[in-house]
Parts: structure tokens; sequence; C-alpha cells
């Protein structure tokens, strides 16, 4: 409409003409909804949350009081482990109450805002028609000049549609808003995501709220709300007597935290037999959480939410993030790098399927379990063994990709195309999400916002997001004799892995050996430069995006 109102500008305009595109514009519907009721459901949020922040101060006191003397012993640490994990639930819940009333306090805000903005529009269409009906007739002796009051109601028309526009626009931004904050509240409910017969909610409190002291803001215990739910749903289609082997492991547990990662390998897609075998190497630190934490997370996830290369974070193993390229290099890379081979692919996939994988994770830093990766002799966990293991996982993934392309492998100076990703996909990711991945193209900015909300869902629930970039650089060709060298710019890709979601915000994973925040709409305008730029510029390095690869 205010194009059409627009174009009337440089043609013929009659008072006719204007009255019809004016009263199509006031047929469109204002933005509906109730900013009262919104506010009112807000409060109820509000009150929500007071109550619980007044709960959670009680048994807050209670678990950093002493039990009762009648508690003691091993007792005693159940019961203080239980509270905890209840008062880490009572947080959660303070958290998503307070996300709740932000979000629907401010959806009634912006939508009060648009309701007036659309009214003050259709007053200026309204006084717009009212002043054309006011014109005299057309004088034919003046041909196609138009009087001053109708390019007056003219101008007045296009501002009202523009106020009607903007309000709109507010409206609908608004409630897309509030919806993901809503959805990234709702998060806070963990437990609910174990739904597994015979578990009772004392028991899905305590997996879904442990932690092993490398939680995150957006992901606060071992176990991810994918995790969760694939064990719940591999629990139950087990055979009562897998059920009852799986149950007496986790009952047989010395730390909730044993228990849970017992749970993840269980969503991981590991068979009865198979967790029986890991257990049998984690059971003995079962209460050492320093041994747990080193061994079977490797800590992708980042909780500075802040964009920007400064803010990256390394992956360490003990506290080191450096290994060298090959035993005796001078040559460094970051310890979960690629190192010097173009496989991203294979690299960025496997660290993505060992943040959700303890089993594979304990085989690439021990060489133990039903996942153990060849190297270094079983048993040594030193640094340079979990090196040489990760990277032979790597390398091995690396030919697997190649071979689903059809390429003769190993080819060093070509990458992963759509075949050997599909494959690695299927047999990386696909056991531990439960989800097939499709491609989805991101040819343009409306591509990627239509994207996005896939990717957030997905990478919140934590089920990882490869994601495609490209950018272009400068080669030298110095391979014509007695001539000068050649300069020309190539198109480079890389593959990287979106491993959280938050608020607007996205996390992604280089295989360069770091994570890093951007936000969304770096995303969608393509300038993830800052994860592959010597400079940090988001415009730089390799910023485009033109590809994922969503699980569905």
């Amino acid at each position: 409409m205010l194009d059409q109102l627009d174009q009337l500008s440089g043609a013929y305009c009659t008072p006719s003409h204007l009255k019809g595109l004016i009263k199509a514009a006031l047929l469109v519907p204002a933005p509906e909804g109730s900013p009262g009721t919104i506010d009112n459901q807000a409060a109820t949020y509000k009150t929500a949350e007071d109550t619980t922040r007044s709960a959670g101060m009680d048994l807050m006191h209670v678990v950093s009081s002493a039990l009762p003397t009648a508690w003691r012993g091993a007792a005693a640490e159940t019961a203080g482990q239980a509270l905890g994990s209840v008062a880490f639930q009572g947080m959660s819940i303070i958290s998503g109450f307070a996300g709740g009333h932000k979000a629907l306090t401010t959806w009634a805000g912006k939508l009060r805002e648009a309701q007036k903005r659309d009214g003050d529009g259709r007053k200026q269409l309204n006084e717009a028609n009212d002043l054309v009906k006011s014109l005299p007739p057309a004088n034919p002796r003046f041909g196609p000049l138009r009087p001053q009051g109708l390019m007056q109601a003219l101008g007045q028309a296009k501002s009202g549609c523009r106020d009607m526009l903007t309000a709109a626009n507010l409206a609908h931004d608004a409630a897309d808003d509030a919806i993901k904050a809503l959805k990234q509240s709702a998060l806070a409910a963990r437990a609910r995501q174990i739904t597994a017969p015979g578990v009772d909610p004392l028991s899905a409190v305590s997996l879904a709220y442990t932690g092993d002291g490398a939680a995150t803001g957006t992901d606060p215990g071992i176990l991810s709300p994918t995790a969760m739910a694939r064990a719940s749903q591999q629990l139950a289609t087990m055979s009562p007597a897998d059920r009852a082997a799986f149950e007496k492991l986790v009952a047989d547990a010395q730390s909730p935290q044993e228990a849970a990662y017992l749970w993840k390998a269980l969503g991981a897609g590991y068979n009865i037999s198979q967790l029986a075998a890991f257990d049998q190497v984690i059971h003995p630190f079962g209460n050492d959480l320093p041994w747990l934490t080193k061994h079977l997370n490797p800590e992708v996830h980042n909780n500075n939410t802040t964009p920007g290369s400064m803010n990256q974070k390394v992956l360490s193993y003990d506290g080191v993030e450096l290994a060298p390229e090959e035993p005796g290099a001078n040559v460094r890379f970051y310890l979960y790098g690629q190192g010097n081979y173009n496989d991203c692919v294979a690299a960025s996939t496997v660290v993505a399927k060992l943040s959700a994988d303890p089993v594979q994770m304990l085989g690439v830093t021990t060489g133990q379990g039903p996942a153990a990766v060849a190297g270094d002799a079983v048993g040594n966990d030193s640094l340079g063994a979990v090196h040489n293991r990760l990277q032979n996982l790597y390398l091995h993934n690396y030919d697997v990709g190649q071979t689903a392309d059809g390429v003769a492998h190993p080819n060093t100076t070509n990458g992963i195309a759509a075949k050997g990703q599909a494959a690695l996909d299927g047999s990386l990711l696909s056991p531990a999400t439960g989800s097939t991945y499709q491609i989805q193209s991101l040819d343009d900015p409306a591509a990627r916002q239509a994207a996005l909300p896939g990717i957030q869902a997905a990478a919140s629930a934590g089920k990882p997001v490869p994601v495609d970039v490209y950018g272009q650089e400068q080669v030298v060709d110095r391979s014509i004799p007695h001539h000068r060298p050649e300069m020309y710019s190539q198109r480079v890709n890389h593959q990287m892995v979106i491993v959280g979601a938050h608020d607007d915000k996205l996390e992604i994973y280089n295989p360069w050996g770091y994570t890093q925040w951007v936000t969304t709409q770096q995303f969608v305008d393509g300038q993830l430069g800052a994860l592959t730029s010597a400079d940090g510029s988001p415009d730089g390095g390799l910023p485009n995006p033109y590809e994922v690869q969503v699980p569905k």
C-alpha cells in the first residue's frame, strides 16, 4: 500500500484513487492483543519468582547448615547431595520465572507502543480522507494539475501508512522475541526431560541438575536436555533384564556425577554391555570429581556470552591448551585444533560428538572402554597421548568422509564434501542426538533468518549444528619459472559447529581449537569473520555462512 502511495508522487493523482487507497489501508487489522492481560500474566510470573525465591532461601539455609545428628555417613552424604540438587533446581526455576516476567513485561510494553503508533497512523489516514472529501471538484481547465490540498492529503496518507507499518513490524517482532525468551526460560525445567519408567522425582532432579564443575549458565548440568530425553527413550525400550542391570549400575555409582555420566552414555546410544564396560573404567574414580571432569568432559561450552575474538574459549586438557604437531616438533597447535590438515569437517564433527559422548571421550583420554581410540599405551592419559589419540580420531574420520565422497585417501589437499559430511553426521552425531541431519542452504540474509529458530532450538537442546562458512584469500603462484609471482583471490571453505545458543547469541566451535560467541545478527548478516580472521574483524577471515546441517 505504501509503495502504491509512493508511486502516486510521480503520476496523476485523483481524489477517487487516493480515497480508494486510504480505504484499503484502513482495512488492514490493527495489532491484536491486550497489553493489560499480558501485564497481568507477567505479574503472575513475578509472584511465582518471589515465592520460589523465598522457598529457595530456606532450602539454601538447610543445605548450608549441618544436618541433624541422626544423619551420618553415607546417608548424610546422600541427603546433602539431594538437597543440593533440589536447591540448584530452585535457583534455575527462579531464573526461569524471572526470564518469563521480563519477556512478558517487555512484550506488553512494545505491544502498547505498537497499538498507539497504529492508532496515530489511522488518525492521519482518516484526516487525509476527510481532506480529500473537502476538496472542490476538479476543474477541466487545469488538466492534470493537482490542487495543493490533494498533495497535502497524499503526504498525510503516506505518513499514516508508515506509522501503521512500523507498528505492525514492532508488534510482530515483539511477539517473536517473547516466544524466544519464554522458550529459553522453559529450559530451566530440566527434570521434565527425564520420563523413563521407574525414575522417582528426586532422582530425576538429581540427574538433571548435577554438574561437574565445568557447567555453564546455558547448560548447568552434565546432561543436556537432549541427553536426558534420549536416555529416557533408551531406558523405556530396554528389556527388563537390561533395565535392571542399568539401574544397578546407577544405584552403585559412588556419586551423582558418576550416575549422570552413565545416563549421558546411555543417551549417546550405547547398549548395556558397553555401559558396564564404560563404568568398569570410571567406577574406581566415581567419587573423584576432578578425574571425571578431566577424562569425560572436553568443556566445549563457554559461559562467557560476550561476543568477539577477545573472548575465545580455548579447549584444554588438564589446564593445558597447546600440543606439538608431532613428537619433538617445534610447531604447536591448540590441543583440540585440527593441526596441519584440511580435515576441518572431521575435526569439528568429532569434537561435537565428544561433547555429547563420555564413552568416546574416555577412549580419547585413556585409550580404554568400548570406544577406545588407538594410539599410545592403554591407560596413558598424558597430554601427548591424548593429543595423539585425538588426531588419530580426526584422521580416521577424515578417511571415512573421503571414502564416502569417493575420493582416494588419504588426500590431505582436499576436504570432505556433501556425501562425506552426511556419512559423519550419521555415524557421529545421529547416535548421540537421535536426529537425522539435513543440509539447509544459507544463500542470503533472508535464508539465514529463516533457519535461525531451528538452529537455536537445536543448539539449546544440546544438538550440535555444523555450519559451513567461506571467504576469499590471496594466493601467490610461483609455479612458472623466470616469471614474477602471480597473485589471485580464491574462495576458501571451512566448517565449524554451533554448540550453544543463549538469548540473541550463538556459541560456535572452530576446529582450530576454540569456541566463541557471536550475535544472531552477525550470523544473519554474514559477519562471522572474528572466528577465523587474524585481527578479529567480523568482516575478515571467512565470514559468510552458506550452509548448515540441521538435526530433524
